[in-house]
């Protein structure tokens, strides 16, 4: 059985507040971190091994500082991102950047992750768009100092897939925000890799879940009857309660 919170420790936003985010170490009780020492240890050097490879005019934008305001920017639409794309870098750094994001996922999960770029790249052929639907543009970037005492994070993005893992060393690590979609669900017909379904095991768990729920349960769940083709959340702070009028809307 799991053990109670305990409101004299100190919560994750504590641990990654004002004061790690000037890059101090933070002389914390421990939390979680008695299970993810040689984890994060892992992080570390296959962060370093990555920089390592990298040429010195690629570092400074390999590596920005943990108080750096683009820590925070993710997002999962094609766009340019922070880092060192795939496209920019050597087969040799793209296989360290892999050995990295290695550290973090299972085998299944590394497998969806390069299946999509995969998809990616399908998705370019299908909108006959490949220089916007592109798999190079997925980019690795560091924010402090891996290995260190302070409080260090990487992040892997791209179009639907964005991986951001923080290490607060003696404290713990968070692997948050994350995000995995798939466009196309099924690859349609008549196109590389047709039928394949990125996030399928996922959907199938996900309808059967809803169609186990019956009478006001499910009406409770559903927000719609149909996928908008949007994805809905609530307006800034200020607007709370929000109502269907004060949502943003983003394309993906």
């Amino acid at each position: 059985m799991g053990h109670p919170p305990s409101h004299d420790r100190p919560s994750r936003r504590d641990v990654l507040g004002s004061t790690a985010a000037a890059g101090a170490a933070l002389p914390l009780a421990s939390l979680a971190w008695a299970g993810v020492p040689e984890l994060a240890d892992d992080m570390g050097k296959a962060a370093r091994a990555w920089l390592s490879l990298l040429a010195a005019g690629q570092r400074p934008r390999a590596r920005l500082a943990w108080s750096d305001p683009l820590r925070n920017a993710w997002h999962y639409v094609p766009r340019s991102r922070p880092g060192i794309a795939l496209r920019d870098m050597s087969p040799a750094q793209a296989a360290a950047a892999w050995d990295l994001i290695s550290t973090l996922l299972s085998p299944r999960g590394l497998a969806q992750a390069r299946g999509q770029l995969m998809l990616e790249r399908t998705l370019g052929a299908i909108t006959r768009n490949p220089s916007f639907r592109d798999p190079g543009n997925y980019a690795l970037v560091l924010f402090g100092d891996a290995g260190a005492s302070a409080p260090w994070c990487w992040r892997f993005e791209g179009h639907h897939l964005s991986l951001t893992t923080v290490v607060a060393p003696g404290v713990g690590l968070a692997v948050t925000p994350v995000f995995f979609g798939a466009n196309p669900a099924t690859v349609p017909a008549r196109h590389a890799h047709a039928g394949f379904r990125l996030l399928g095991a996922e959907e199938d768990q996900a309808f059967s879940l809803l169609r186990s729920l019956e009478g006001s349960a499910r009406a409770q769940v559903m927000i719609a009857d149909r996928a908008r083709w949007v994805i809905l959340w609530p307006a800034p702070a200020a607007s709370f309660p929000c109502s269907a009028s004060k949502v943003s809307r983003w394309r993906i």
